[in-house]
């Protein structure tokens, strides 16, 4: 391995971003002759748990409780980090191209420039709404952390201007929530907005709670898993007969209003809905620009199974970001657990080309599915063994909390979680 020092830098403070960088941290103290400066460039100067955003959204927790600032991990993860935006990726010249976000100095802050000699593109991915009108100027996505605020401060604005009201069709329009998409996180959102509806807003909107209503629109035949009878089948009847949530299935929203979503011709009423229908690769350019190729549908790089590019091997593209091979013939889809291995495969093959060895290629077995339906409730599918209720509830706070980075964030989310079985959630607005 070459005394000279090498720069890798990582793009993105997510799942893939983050654990590269906890990855590199465990390599560089194991082996102190790893010669490797690291610098994080990220438009966020945080990583927080995406995969909890329907708690935070519904008050069962707090933004803090999932937050690790970047500023504030081990001065071993990385040696830079930089607030910045970045703006193309020159492959030919080996050099980051960015803007400094949130500086008063605008000659400052754009046209930055950083070389690199290994980089690892983990931006991520941000909401899509495939096109349909409206959605933009009418509908909450549920994708960062100011859009948990802001469904949060919506839902609780919903039932105060519900009080004021006296024709019931508005009442029942201002507390008719619809979420679209019945993935994960639609569903997951449901049952935690149910909890919140049905527990502390029902005892502080007495007058008005009653008219609440949740509804999904969905445009496959099931839930969470297309291709999983069993567990589909337990989360529908889990949110129909325990929350009272409805699901309009084979059903895809055309347009979206003011006054609600549009089905083709059939309005549903309402003053809020929920897109959780679907994510795209975000978008970063690349000099030359014909050295990657995309996925048409999710903008995702198409890269080799050791997760770089076949013309530019110390380019590794992980996450959200890539579309990676797997043994099926297929690609393996959006999901944090191989965000955060892929960090881990491309902080190893790293290592690997600094020592001319083989690179390891990039492999998962599922392990299964959780998701939470509420306090106490919850559908699993792990390691072959199907769980539902307490069991399952349990089984998925315990998988979630080592994702957490960072001490005092797991910390405080265990405390919140304590408290949430016996205290009633946070209805303030953040």
């Amino acid at each position: 391995m070459s005394s000279e020092k090498k720069r890798v830098v990582i793009l993105g403070s997510g799942f893939g971003g983050i654990h590269a960088a906890l990855e590199l941290k465990k390599l560089r103290k194991r082996n102190p002759k790893v010669n490797l400066e690291v610098v994080i460039i990220s438009n966020v100067d945080y990583f927080w748990l995406v995969t909890m955003a329907h708690e935070v959204a519904t008050g069962n927790l707090i933004p803090s409780d999932i937050m690790q600032p970047v500023r504030s991990l081990s001065v071993e993860v990385y040696d830079d980090y930089i607030k910045g935006e970045v703006t193309n990726i020159d492959v030919a010249r080996k050099r980051v191209h960015y803007r400094l976000v949130n500086r008063m100095d605008s000659d400052l802050a754009f046209n930055q420039e950083i070389q690199y000699d290994f980089l690892i593109n983990a931006i991520g991915s941000e909401a899509f709404f495939f096109g349909t009108e409206g959605v933009a100027e009418y509908a909450f996505p549920l994708k960062t952390l100011d859009d948990t605020k802001n469904i949060k401060n919506h839902i609780l604005n919903s039932f105060e201007e519900a009080q004021l009201l006296h024709d019931e069709e508005d009442i029942k329009k201002t507390l008719r929530f619809v979420i679209v998409g019945g993935g994960a996180t639609g569903v997951e959102l449901a049952g935690e907005l149910a909890d919140m509806i049905n527990g502390p807003l029902k005892s502080r909107f007495k007058n008005v709670w009653r008219y609440a209503e949740i509804v999904i629109i969905h445009g496959g035949k099931h839930l969470v898993v297309e291709n999983d009878d069993w567990f589909s089948g337990k989360v529908e009847s889990l949110l129909l007969n325990r929350h009272g949530i409805k699901v309009q299935y084979g059903s895809y929203v055309t347009r979206v209003t003011k006054n609600g979503a549009w089905i083709h011709d059939q309005l549903i009423p309402s003053r809020t809905i929920i897109w959780t229908a679907g994510v795209v690769a975000r978008n970063v350019d690349f000099s030359p620009s014909n050295s990657i190729e995309r996925e048409e549908k999710t903008r995702r790089i198409i890269v080799q199974p050791t997760l770089n590019l076949s013309e530019a091997k110390e380019v590794f593209i992980i996450g959200d970001q890539a579309a990676v091979p797997n043994p099926e013939g297929g690609r393996y889809s959006m999901r944090a657990q191989f965000a955060v291995r892929q960090g881990q495969i491309a902080v190893r093959n790293i290592i690997r080309l600094l020592q001319n060895q083989p690179l390891i290629e990039f492999a998962y077995k599922d392990k299964g599915f959780i998701v939470s339906l509420g306090n106490g409730d919850a559908v699993a599918r792990v390691f072959g063994l199907r769980l539902t209720g307490f069991f399952a509830w349990l089984l998925y706070r315990t998988a979630y909390l080592p994702q957490i980075v960072g001490w005092r964030a797991r910390i405080r989310t265990v405390g919140e979680w304590t408290l949430n079985l016996f205290l009633s959630r946070d209805l303030s607005e953040i």
